[in-house]
């Protein structure tokens, strides 16, 4: 479509808006993965000479994608650089109880790397919004509502939509809401303790089965939890009848795919506009949804601004 036909579909139908990322990074704010890489890079970790960026890569992380990578992380790695068995000759049970405090200060510095980093990356993104020269034309102005999938105040500031709901889907760092991040799927941990925790072995060790539940947890703890009920609360709580949506930065990634499907199921719009960067997502790349036959592509770089 033509930039005028795109900014006269946005003003003369009801809007359902879904922001992603690409969205911030399109009014120049530091929120893309290389800035959140750059954060963790800068990280000290307990226990260790490597940066939080090189450590998790140690770990077998593979970097290609945001937050799916954390799924992929190598358990019995973790635990070959640092589970170490106790003292068993010491008069002191603290020279034994040192080497679970040691596992979970290692892990819990981690943890902090990775949600440190990125409340650092969205309170200066916030901090730039005020400097962001990019003003899309008209965008909001009839919008049903927005579901954001940014933790930043970029449309609040930037273009006050009064009266319109806006649902951050994944948390909202000006109202000190906890920051959702993580991967959707994975077992690791499942695998781990299987092969780790045999019921049947007389010889297993208390203090190294200790930690080694420390690192499950670890993992465990990064799992993101879909927020379907709050969603579908919030789709059924839009007043007005959605003509169609328009998806602005969004990877359209099967990582949120379970959240799309309920858009469309229950707003059942007649048009998806979605943005292209560099042709992604491509029509291939969105097979996967039900309501593919609707779906149109644009791009952010047409908009009139």
């Amino acid at each position: 479509m033509k930039s005028v036909d795109m900014n006269d579909a946005l003003i003369n139908h009801n809007t359902l808006y879904i922001i992603g990322n690409g969205f911030d990074m399109h009014h120049n704010l530091h929120t893309g993965t290389s800035d959140y890489y750059k954060l963790l890079s800068e990280k000290k970790i307990y226990g260790s000479f490597d940066n939080a960026y090189d450590l998790f890569e140690s770990y077998g992380v593979n970097w290609g994608e945001y937050e799916k990578s954390f799924s992929e992380l190598n358990l019995d790695e973790i635990e070959e650089q640092i589970v170490t068995f106790p003292d068993y000759l010491s008069d002191h049970e603290s020279d034994r109880d040192d080497t679970i405090w040691n596992v979970n200060e290692h892990l819990r510095s981690l943890r902090q790397a990775i949600f440190g980093s990125l409340r650092e990356m969205v309170e200066t993104a916030n901090k730039d919004i005020d400097k962001s020269n990019t003003r899309i034309y008209n965008v909001f102005q009839n919008a049903a509502a927005i579901i954001n999938f940014n933790y930043t105040s970029t449309i609040e500031k930037l273009y006050d939509p009064k009266n319109i709901s806006i649902f951050h889907i994944h948390g909202y760092y000006a109202s000190g809401e906890e920051l959702l991040f993580g991967y959707k799927d994975g077992n690791n941990s499942n695998k781990y303790r299987d092969h780790n925790f045999d019921p049947s072995d007389d010889g297993r060790d208390y203090y190294i089965d200790t930690q080694r539940e420390s690192i499950a947890d670890f993992y465990d703890g990064l799992k993101k939890e879909l927020q379907l009920k709050r969603l579908e609360d919030f789709l059924k709580s839009i007043p007005d009848k959605v003509d169609q949506i328009c998806v602005m930065g969004h990877s359209m990634s099967d990582v949120d795919g379970d959240y799309m499907e309920m858009i469309d199921s229950i707003t059942n719009p007649r048009t998806w506009f979605i943005s292209q960067f560099d042709g992604k997502p491509s029509l291939d790349d969105l097979k996967i949804y039900s309501f593919s036959n609707k779906i149109v592509f644009y791009s952010l770089n047409d908009l009139l601004i």
